[in-house]
């Protein structure tokens, strides 16, 4: 990092030895003296606007004058994406072989980038520490990424004439990947080609299935919906313009002229296409380069500019905007990015600066949001409460319980007689599940057998009941009641109703609501402030503060009920950039399925689906989407869920799954497993103690208790932050928005997933979904590891573990 400090302060600073290298196949090579025995190879650009340096590697001296002779910048005719070419026609893995057979000291290759753990074994050293039951996951022959569908009616469906003229993909990428007749050949070919990254993608998104169009759109269409090709690379958002000529398309700068000054130009306008930033970060000036020097993890950082993840963070909406994505493909990232850009807007000087919300289902979630958004920009406006200026980060619940906080004896008083037919004069004590146990013992007779269930009468008041905003029994006999499972006829709609009169008279009586029931009452004293102010009469200056928001964001939106959704919906004005929404519906762990067209919230052409996983590595991927393979998903817009496409950057071990005759011998394994994990964290500099974490489906507790009593040193997370120096121990559920190098699953037993306590009161009726949050919890805890999985189980193995 000193090289690139060095080289943007001055590239004739003594000791850089910037220089071309004679008989180089572009006029723009250069290599740089990182330090007596590794060289960068990099390429200098001369536009209008200065001097540009692209950064290719790192590599041993002679290696690195060696590759002159086979590298190329150049623009690619047809869309005008900046790619580097091995001009002599030799593969990616042929170079590779040239640059192997030169020597290389080991003490050269010691100070490199730490190797990864376990690599270049047969058999990892976590597979040698458990040494009972081997059962290492392999893939099944239904590959859960791309499908069951050969080639030949994905990727081969679509004309060579496309690929190359229309897309760009090169004559012989396209060649190569004819030859393949299956996915993997194709995955093993692309990796050995030199081929850009961003034809790669775009090939393998074809073999998943994904329309040849969206694949079009997804890589270069990010000034607008339905623009040419050429002006929507010309015009990508992922970068400040250049002025002049740097604002034409790349393809027309490349062509307008032979001049050196207008090819460089043109390199550099295509280097700021969404295709080229699939291979190229840019670092725009002194304090981002600082950040990446500091850092210590460039590639942490460049993840962040991947244009997956930056067009959704810099796009404008007019209306909500749902990004949805598997775990690690960086859905919060976007969020987190998006808020602070938003609440750092330039407005008109004597306008009002804008009020951002970044929101979330739990405290704990929110409280990670806060943390990236103060790692990332620690100059961004901050508001001290909901409604002032600036990016306010809390939990959902929080933001509900300051609206109730902030009205008057007469908005509650309103609000809780519309609502729930009662006056209720204190708001902020909340109902407990005991309540419905109560009203249930009292329950009349001839309540029907499949209501005199805890868990179907307070589904179906939350479902139903309240975000119709019913308060009399005759508007719930009228009530449509889609998809709820339970039939009722009119005369057990009338007895199932005398219950929850029972249980509202019950809590009114207590003073209390529920959590559910504060969602509502908050909803409704919001938008009964805008009712009397938002009017095509009224000042738009004034319209505006009707409501407490301008833009708000909401990660872990499939985990909301329907009082959130209403609640949310009234916090933000409906216009521009009014919501952006985060979810995954195959990380639905808490509640019901909603749909948010139900509740004022329409996205119908306004979402998109992250398919790139930047986080786990292929193999910990593909462990978690088979555990999703047996069940079937609906996203917030009613639609079926795929994980089709869905794919990793990243490399890895397999996962390690064990099972054990007891529960002493699974945790003496996972004992000796934190303890290798523990050695190599003092050997390699990246791997810290908190970064190791033990997932549990209950009682965090208990587990890192019994662990001690094999000399494992961990820590139990429940509510608070982690702390550093040891590793972690939480629930599944605690998990979730985390992140980790490396993660046991214990107790995986079919004892303990699905939870067999919860599972027997759940209603026949309700048993399917109730299963589909447990096998979605297990793909949580099984996706918030980066580098090295484990999962053990005593007895039996968890039915959704393959």
């Amino acid at each position: 990092m000193d090289f690139l400090m060095k080289l943007d302060a001055d590239e004739t600073s003594p000791g850089l030895h910037i220089e071309p290298i004679r008989n180089s196949a572009d006029r723009r090579f250069r290599t740089g003296r990182v330090d007596k025995f590794w060289r960068a190879v990099l390429f200098k650009l001369t536009g209008k606007t200065g001097t540009s340096w692209v950064i290719y590697g790192v590599y041993p001296h002679d290696d690195a004058i060696t590759m002159a002779a086979n590298l190329k910048l150049d623009v690619n005719p047809t869309n005008g994406v900046t790619e580097i070419r091995l001009v002599d026609r030799v593969d990616a893995g042929e170079l590779e072989s040239r640059l192997a057979d030169s020597d290389v000291p080991e003490t050269a290759v010691a100070n490199a980038v730490p190797a990864e753990v376990g690599a270049g074994h047969d058999t990892s050293p976590v597979e040698r520490n458990l040494p009972s039951l081997p059962a290492t996951f392999r893939r099944s022959e239904a590959d859960p990424v791309f499908g069951d569908k050969p080639l030949a009616d994905t990727l081969g469906s679509v004309p060579d004439a496309k690929l190359i003229s229309e897309l760009g993909v090169w004559n012989s990428v396209v060649e190569k990947a004819r030859s393949c007749q299956s996915v993997d050949e194709l995955l093993d070919s692309l990796n050995a080609l030199s081929a850009p990254e961003w034809q790669s993608d775009a090939l393998l998104d074809l073999a998943s299935g994904t329309p040849y169009d969206e694949v079009l759109k997804k890589l270069f269409d990010s000034a607008g919906e339905g623009e040419r090709l050429v002006d929507a690379v010309a015009t990508d958002s992922g970068a400040a313009a250049i002025p002049d000529e740097s604002s034409r398309p790349a393809v027309e700068l490349a062509t307008s002229g032979d001049s050196d000054l207008s090819h460089d130009d043109a390199l550099i306008a295509g280097l700021r296409t969404s295709a080229a930033q699939l291979s190229f970060a840019e670092i725009e000036d002194e304090d981002e380069l600082k950040r990446v020097a500091e850092g210590g993890d460039f590639e942490a950082w460049r993840v962040f500019l991947h244009p997956e993840q930056r067009r959704w963070a810099q796009r404008g909406y007019n209306g909500p905007f749902r990004l949805s994505g598997g775990a690690g493909t960086g859905k919060t990232v976007v969020l987190v990015h998006r808020a602070v850009r938003l609440a750092k807007a330039t407005t008109p000087v004597e306008g009002p600066a804008p009020r951002v919300v970044l929101t979330t289902f739990t405290r704990n979630l929110a409280s990670e949001l806060d943390v990236q958004v103060s790692t990332l920009d620690r100059s961004t406006p901050r508001a001290g409460k909901l409604g002032n200026e600036g990016l306010y980060v809390a939990g959902v619940d929080q933001l509900v319980a300051e609206v109730l906080r902030g009205a008057n004896a007469d908005e509650l008083l309103q609000a809780t007689t519309s609502l729930l037919g009662r006056a209720h004069q204190n708001v902020t004590n909340r109902s407990e599940d005991a309540d419905w146990d109560r009203v249930l013992q009292t329950a009349p007779a001839d309540l029907p057998e499949r209501a005199r269930s805890k868990v179907f009468l307070k589904d179906e008041y939350e479902q139903v009941v309240l975000p119709n905003r019913i308060s009399a029994k005759a508007d719930y006999l009228r009530v449509r009641r889609p998809n709820r499972g339970v039939r009722l006829s009119r005369q057990q709609r009338s007895v199932v109703w005398d219950v929850f009169d029972a249980y509202r008279a019950r809590t009114a009586t207590n003073d209390s609501v529920s959590f559910e029931e504060a969602s509502h009452l908050a909803a409704v004293i919001l938008e009964s402030r805008a009712a009397r102010v938002d009017r095509p009469s009224v000042p738009e200056e004034q319209r505006r503060t009707a409501y407490p928001v301008d833009h708000l964001l909401v990660d872990e939106g499939q985990d909301l009920n329907p009082g959130h959704w209403m609640f949310l919906r009234a916090l933000a004005r409906p216009g521009r950039d009014d919501l952006f929404i985060g979810e995954d519906s195959h990380q639905r762990i808490y509640g019901s399925k909603v749909v948010l067209s139900r509740f004022g919230i329409n996205i119908v052409g306004r979402s998109r689906r992250l398919t790139l996983n930047y986080r786990t590595t292929e193999q910990n991927l593909a462990f978690g989407l088979h555990i999703l393979s047996g069940g079937s998903f609906t996203d917030l817009e009613d639609s079926e869920e795929s994980v089709d496409g869905y794919r990793s950057l990243r490399a890895g071990e397999p996962p390690v799954v064990r099972g054990f005759a007891n529960l002493d011998e699974e945790l003496e394994a996972v004992a000796e497993v934190l303890k290798l994990w523990l050695e190599q964290c003092k050997s390699d500099p990246i791997l810290k103690p908190e970064q190791i974490a033990v997932l549990v489906r209950n009682d965090p507790g208990k587990a890192a208790r019994r662990l001690g009593e094999f000399d494992a040193n961990v820590q139990s997370v429940g509510r608070g932050l982690i702390q550093e120096g040891l590793p972690v121990v939480m629930t599944m559920h605690r998990a979730k928005g985390t992140e980790f190098r490396n993660v046991v699953i214990m107790h995986a037993g079919n004892s303990d997933i699905p939870s067999p306590l919860n599972s027997r009161f759940q209603p026949e009726e309700f048993i399917g979904d109730f299963n589909l949050r447990e096998r979605s919890l297990l793909y949580v805890a099984a996706t918030r590891a980066r580098d090295q999985l484990v999962v053990t189980y005593s007895s039996e193995k968890c039915s959704f573990v393959l």
